[in-house]
């Protein structure tokens, strides 16, 4: 009966904690060698987010149109890479918060009913394409768990 328990109890220790896989990467939608997806992320881009964003990232034209809170850079002279692709999801999807969670009229809209997760997911593929090697490898150290699965014969799959 204690091996029993024992085995039970290893499964479910195996189920919850996936034997060191971070649940991150099993969630983690973004493949840069997935030249579809970052062609769709390219007019996703395009169509809703170069207006604000630049249309080569690197921000507003005419920074003097929005409020005290510019778009910023998306580029890698900006801010991005500086966050995981998650925050990155999350701030496309939810918009700019305040400290009380609500939306702030400032910053930047939700855009939860406007795209799709997968067109977010794609929208940060071809962002992050358009960064150098280094800063994509930099980048990437903000994504739990993606670097140990994107190591694969001393190189990163999936950066180039």
């Amino acid at each position: 009966m204690r091996f029993l328990a024992a085995i039970t109890i290893l499964i479910i220790v195996v189920f919850v904690f996936g034997l060191g896989v971070n649940q991150t990467w099993a969630n983690h939608l973004v493949n840069l060698e997935d030249m579809a997806q970052v062609k769709l992320g390219k007019r996703i881009y395009y169509e809703n987010c170069a207006t604000c964003h630049g249309n080569n990232l690197e921000g507003p034209e005419r920074p003097a149109d929005f409020s005290s809170k510019k778009p910023s850079r998306l580029d890698a002279a900006g801010h991005a890479p500086h966050h995981g692709d998650q925050f990155l999801f999350t701030r496309i999807k939810w918009g700019s918060r305040t400290k009380n969670e609500e939306v702030d009229e400032n910053g930047m809209p939700p855009f939860n009913r406007i795209l799709s997760d997968n067109d977010i997911w794609t929208a940060i593929a071809y962002i992050k394409s358009k960064w150098s090697k280094s800063v994509k490898i930099k980048q990437d150290k903000h994504n739990p768990g993606h670097n140990m699965h994107m190591k694969s014969g001393g190189h990163h799959r999936g950066i180039k």
